[in-house]
């Protein structure tokens, strides 16, 4: 049996807004343009993901801790890439992209060759050369963005 996306969309807002009092057309009637197209876009998510999704946003608590500890790394991190050229601070961020490359490249030791080489193996060949370029150059700062993952890390955790 297949169902259509509308059906998913009102069953989906009438779980989230905890109503059974308005059908799920009502609802997105009274919602604004942003908000239909995001919960939209939500229906496109597997049925898991989508649990995982009305599952948190009926903890506000922890969304806002998730938002605290989101604002404090990027923080963190802005002071890091602060004062830096704006070449630098884009390098940097890029890194950052690859999940576990920064740690991969401060776990490889400062200037060896043959340790990076083996960190890098695992990343896209295309980052290659920059991470090797700031690993050279910008040690330190990697060390400091691995300590804010980390930081971040362990607070998601602890939440």
């Amino acid at each position: 049996m297949k169902i259509n996306r509308h059906v998913i969309l009102s069953l989906t807002l009438t779980l989230a807004l905890g109503t059974h009092a308005q059908n799920g057309s009502e609802i997105v009637a009274q919602l604004g343009q942003e908000d239909q197209e995001s919960l939209r876009s939500l229906v496109m998510y597997p049925a898991e993901t989508r649990a995982h999704i009305l599952e948190a946003a009926t903890q506000p608590g922890a969304l806002i801790k998730m938002e605290k500890i989101q604002e404090r790394s990027s923080e963190a991190f802005n002071a890091v890439i602060d004062g830096k050229d704006q070449e630098t601070q884009r390098a940097l961020w890029d890194l950052t992209r690859y999940p576990g490359l920064v740690n991969a490249l401060v776990g490889a030791g400062p200037g060896k060759t043959s340790s990076l080489d083996a960190a890098l193996k695992d990343f896209d060949p295309i980052i290659h050369a920059r991470a090797r370029e700031l690993h050279g150059s910008e040690f330190a700062s990697l060390e400091q963005i691995a300590a804010i993952q980390r930081e971040s890390d362990a607070a998601f955790d602890e939440m």
